[in-house]
């Protein structure tokens, strides 16, 4: 057990836009009561415990008036404490908004050294999408400014750093073809890297597992997609066409995006009414517990 006044919790390692009170209360309300809680996690860097997961935890402890709480505690700097906060509640606790989350991308990439890793890379420590990364990202460069050029990326079990000045660009050569008034037929477009839907939030949905009808449908969305390439292929203008096809496409993934997060949100109004739930359940089951205890001592008394 550790003592509350020694945890630290000041120096920005609290990943959430803000605490949730009514959460701080009823966790409060059942402490006082017993009920046994996870540990809380946090960093000691020698001289200070830097609390990096458990703020809810924490703050319910104050307010039910406890000297102590129970701690995981984690060899490391304050700066650790900061990296691990920003993954914590991405499969337990209290589930983050979408606000946390983007506050919790937000951090890694003003840091001046975390902003050099990947989207990839910045997904996993942050607990969220690759496409959330890419497109906060993008809104905090602007295109026309400057922008970490060099990425730390790590593949198959190598870390090297890569240029990124190139990326998304055209080679010389084919921009000079496309303005070229002797081009006949335009070239195949540069190959896109691709990233569907499902890649781009496959990291919130994996505890969601597809049913059959669910898989038909996709199959057969996957069938249409192909046929829709052949059509692109075929046609007179294919450069257009795909364009085209990838406007489409974006708006479809946006609304994807949209429901997805919809979901999500009621599945966590859910779960957290669920937990609500089963402690008041918890709570009546030992009330009812001393009663029947005090009903059998005093039917006892009464027989005496």
């Amino acid at each position: 057990m550790l003592e509350l006044d020694k945890i630290r919790f000041d120096g920005t390692t609290q990943s959430r836009v803000q605490l949730n009170e009514d959460t701080v209360a009823e966790y409060a309300e059942a402490m006082r009561e017993g009920v046994a809680f996870p540990a809380i996690t946090v960093f000691f860097d020698g001289s200070d415990y830097w609390l990096a997961d458990g703020f809810h935890r924490y703050h319910a402890a104050r307010h039910a008036g406890l000297a102590q709480i129970l701690e995981h505690v984690i060899p490391g700097t304050k700066r650790e404490a900061i990296l691990h906060s920003l993954g914590a509640n991405a499969n337990h606790g209290l589930r983050r908004t979408n606000a946390d989350k983007r506050k919790a991308v937000e951090t890694l990439l003003a840091d001046a050294e975390w902003a050099t890793w990947s989207n990839v890379q910045v997904a996993k420590a942050c607990g969220v999408s690759e496409f959330l990364v890419r497109s906060i990202r993008d809104s905090i460069f602007d295109k026309n400014e400057d922008r970490p050029i060099d990425r730390t990326v790590t593949r198959n079990g190598t870390t090297y750093t890569q240029n990124t000045a190139n990326i998304g660009k055209k080679p010389e050569a084919q921009v000079n073809a496309a303005a070229s008034p002797a081009l006949v037929a335009p070239s195949a477009p540069e190959p896109i890297e691709q990233t569907s839907a499902s890649d781009a939030v496959q990291e919130d949905v994996d505890e969601y597992a597809p049913d059959a009808e669910e898989l038909a449908l996709l199959e057969a969305e996957h069938k249409a997609d192909l046929r829709r390439m052949e059509l692109l292929l075929d046609s007179d203008e294919p450069l257009a066409a795909v364009t085209e096809e990838n406007k489409k496409l974006t708006a479809q993934l946006a609304a994807l995006q949209l429901r997805l997060n919809s979901l999500l949100n009621e599945k966590s109004a859910a779960i957290d009414h669920a937990e609500k739930a089963q402690r008041k359940a918890d709570r009546l089951a030992k009330e009812l517990e001393k009663l029947k205890t005090w009903i059998s001592e005093n039917n006892m008394g009464a027989m005496a």
